[in-house]
């Protein structure tokens, strides 16, 4: 979601790219990073991919060093610096100037003790060249991020009630269309309101709902179904689900342009991680009287069209997930039920604050929604 938007962003005003990820500084870890491809990037610059070994140590210190610099580069270019990636401590290290102030070994470790016995709890695994955090160490440390975002949103709210038209809109996007969808309002309410700023997040529509509960976003782009008596929401977009398979598949013959679910019989499938997107699936194959072989399931739509061009089996997803390459051919799939509909939706009863509710307006007026 992220990379389509900055990259759609970049385009538009001018900018260059810094990625903001803990896992795409790694050279070869592509798959399960979603890394992005060269054909994505569009001819737009991007930095601070695939800059070091797996084996070499890398951290928030090195990577604001990094960052400050790519920015300062990128400013003396004359063009506009844009930080993207999943690794929010990353881009709030860079935007805050955190002073990450050293500790010895014996004071963290004391530091990681205490935390511990506070919580009656063993958060680390210890013993290997690098500290692990067990299941309840992961729970914190997610937890963590998640008090951090909600703080730093309602700091933006507060500032934004003193400015007027400032702050940041927190939005969830998606995968598929909705970051396409959403950088044509980023940008054109940008244009109309140049103080505001845009902090989005990703997730297939179940973890975006979450967030949206536990105040982490106020708005999000998702895909039916959802929960009307929780959820406002006016439709944004709709795709079809598509069938993406390697080019030298068996039924990738150019004579054949849509394929139907006899044809899917016993092959094996990839689709997304969503219970009512597999709900579906598995609707389709009812009158064949046999069960879909689906072999992995998962919400990245980049890597889940990377596993068809290797032949790991066929990807059923929206056909914005297709990345035109010479490995991978997209057929249209004869099925009811096919079509993706995207949403753009808030709670029903929640407080919105000023800039959310300018933003939902002017995002109506695009799509000529009434109240």
């Amino acid at each position: 979601g992220k990379t389509a938007v900055s990259v759609e962003l970049a385009l538009r005003i001018g900018g260059e790219i810094s990625s903001a990820d803990s896992m795409q500084v790694y050279r070869g870890m592509d798959i399960g990073t979603a890394k992005i491809r060269p054909e994505e990037m569009r001819g737009v610059p991007h930095h601070l991919i695939d800059i070091i070994d797996p084996d070499e140590p890398f951290s928030v210190l090195e990577f604001k060093a990094l960052a400050k610099k790519c920015i300062d580069e990128i400013t003396a270019r004359g063009h506009i610096p844009i930080i993207a990636g999943g690794t929010g401590f990353y881009i709030q290290a860079v935007l805050y100037d955190i002073d990450f102030t050293e500790y010895d070994d014996d004071r963290q470790a004391e530091i990681r003790k205490g935390l511990e016995e506070e919580l009656e709890t063993e958060l680390f695994i210890r013993g290997g060249r690098r500290l692990k955090l067990t299941e309840s160490g992961q729970l914190l440390y997610q937890r963590a991020k998640d008090i951090l975002s909600l703080s730093e949103k309602t700091e933006s709210e507060i500032r934004s009630l003193k400015a007027g038209m400032t702050g940041t809109v927190s939005i969830g996007l998606v995968e598929g269309m909705a970051p396409d969808i959403a950088a044509g309002w980023f940008s054109g309410f940008l244009e109309e309101h140049p103080q505001v700023h845009f902090r989005i997040l990703d997730g297939n529509s179940d973890d975006l709902i979450e967030k949206m509960r536990g105040g982490l976003i106020g708005l999000a782009v998702i895909t039916a179904p959802y929960d009307q008596q929780l959820l406002n929401s006016f439709l944004v977009g709709q795709e079809k689900m598509v069938a993406l398979m390697n080019r030298d598949h068996p039924l990738a013959g150019k004579d054949r342009e849509s394929l139907g679910i006899e044809d899917l019989l016993a092959q094996p499938l990839i689709v997304p991680s969503r219970k009512a997107h597999i709900d579906t699936i598995r609707r389709w194959f009812r009158k064949t009287r046999q069960n879909p072989d689906i072999i992995c399931e998962m919400d990245n739509y980049l890597d889940a069209a990377a596993l068809a061009g290797r032949g790991v089996g066929i990807s059923i997803f929206p056909q914005t997930a297709y990345i035109l390459n010479d490995s991978l051919v997209s057929k249209e799939i004869l099925a009811p039920n096919t079509v993706v509909d995207y949403l753009f939706v808030w709670r029903k009863g929640h407080q919105l604050s000023l800039l959310e509710e300018t933003f939902i307006d002017y995002v109506k007026q695009l799509h000529d929604r009434p109240d």
